[in-house]
């Protein structure tokens, strides 16, 4: 039990004490490592608590193992272990279960030395991170209330400061990776430019050379008077026409905003698949019952992968049938789209020799980094191809995605 002796002089002893953490403040503020603020935390505490022996241990968030950080004082090997134990177990579990903020309180004799030592828990949004051991030896070694309620400011301030710095590490990672997520964006931006451009360029563009070529055929065989030969060629004008007006809607539909938010995922695939199913393309989408819960950027860019393929094999594969498949594994969710058309040499994507299909896996391979993942694709000519997206979603809880299958 603590003595309740007041002679150590509470107050001056926590004005000196204020006046040590003032000072620390005005360290962290010119940047104090976290090594040292654990060192210079110890050494106040020793200060102010006149102990032996005084060691800062913090709990590993991925293992939630106990890792002595800074220590001032020494101690007989086996007494340390036991104090360090004491902390990481029993103390630790007292301050879990009652959510107490004031430091505890325990002696023990250990290879016939006495001690007493005081656990001040260190707590971040409710939880504990860490915590001191304060240690003094001999047989009339106590601690009074005033060191109690010392180290209880101690334990506080030092909870606070590392919320603060938690935070501060976080707000940086968090810019850090906004400031990666821009650059990203805007090569994306960039190379789906570039792939509206070839559309149109390598789509539209050309139907419409074909078209006014037609034109200056049935202008010619007007001249003549050739009056069947004339409707022939108006006919293919017409055909030609039509199926250029089929690509530019095509083109300008996928630069609409994304069905997400109204349909969902499942909802919105289904719409672009009923729509190449008329076209000639027979598409399935396969969906496990649950998927992981997914922000609506998650979603969107998952959609567009899936869009940007079924795109590519529509145009380019000359298949009879995709499928889509969306299998959640834990975390992670995999994608796949798989064709039966005709293939190509996958190595040729290094190449100029397949653009479209180059330009198309570029902003794909942009989108999955965007998630955080990666995306492959396998081609062999005359076996068609297959494209997988694998990322870890960032939400977890698993609930029923939204739209219908």
């Amino acid at each position: 039990m603590p003595d309740t002796d007041s002679s150590y002089g509470f107050d001056g002893h926590r004005r000196k004490l204020l006046l040590e953490l003032d000072q620390l403040n005005q360290l962290l503020d010119t940047g104090l490592s976290t090594s040292d603020f654990f060192n210079t935390i110890v050494k106040v505490t020793a200060d102010n608590s006149h102990a032996n022996y005084v060691s800062l241990a913090i709990r590993e968030t991925s293992s939630m193992d106990w890792g002595i950080k800074a220590k001032l004082g020494t101690l007989d090997p086996d007494i340390d272990a036991v104090c360090h134990q004491i902390l990481a177990t029993d103390a630790c579990a007292l301050f879990e279960n009652s959510k107490a903020y004031l430091p505890s309180i325990d002696s023990l004799t250990v290879n016939d030395s006495q001690i007493v030592l005081m656990c001040v828990p260190f707590f971040v949004d409710g939880q504990v991170v860490g915590g001191m051991t304060v240690v003094r030896e001999g047989p009339e070694a106590r601690f009074s209330w005033s060191d109690i309620n010392l180290a209880s400011i101690m334990g506080q301030w030092s909870s606070l400061k590392l919320a603060n710095i938690g935070l501060l590490s976080t707000l940086k990672q968090s810019r850090d990776h906004e400031q990666q997520l821009l650059t990203r964006i805007c090569r994306s931006q960039e190379e789906e430019r570039r792939r509206v451009s070839a559309e149109l360029h390598d789509g539209v563009a050309q139907w419409m050379v074909s078209a006014a070529y037609e034109v200056s055929i049935c202008q010619s065989l007007m001249v003549n008077g050739s009056n069947a030969d004339t409707a022939e060629a108006l006919q293919r004008v017409k055909e030609t026409l039509q199926t250029c007006l089929k690509e530019l809607r095509r083109a300008i539909a996928n630069l609409r905003p994304l069905p997400i938010a109204e349909l969902g995922l499942v909802g919105a695939l289904n719409q672009i698949t009923r729509q190449l199913t008329k076209d000639g393309l027979e598409c399935s989408v396969h969906v496990d019952e649950k998927l992981p819960a997914m922000s609506v950027a998650e979603e969107s860019t998952v959609f567009w992968i899936i869009q940007e393929a079924l795109n590519n094999i529509h145009k380019h594969a000359r298949a009879t049938s995709a499928n889509i498949e969306i299998e959640p594994h834990d975390a992670q969710l995999t994608v796949r789209i798989t064709d039966d058309g005709i293939g190509f040499d996958a190595g040729q994507l290094e190449t100029d020799a397949v653009p479209l299909q180059r330009l198309g896996l570029i902003g794909m391979k942009e989108r999955a980094e965007l998630l955080g993942g990666d995306l492959s694709l396998s081609s062999n000519p005359g076996k068609g191809t297959e494209i997988s997206l694998t990322f870890k979603v960032i939400s977890s809880p698993v609930v029923f995605s939204g739209g219908q299958q």
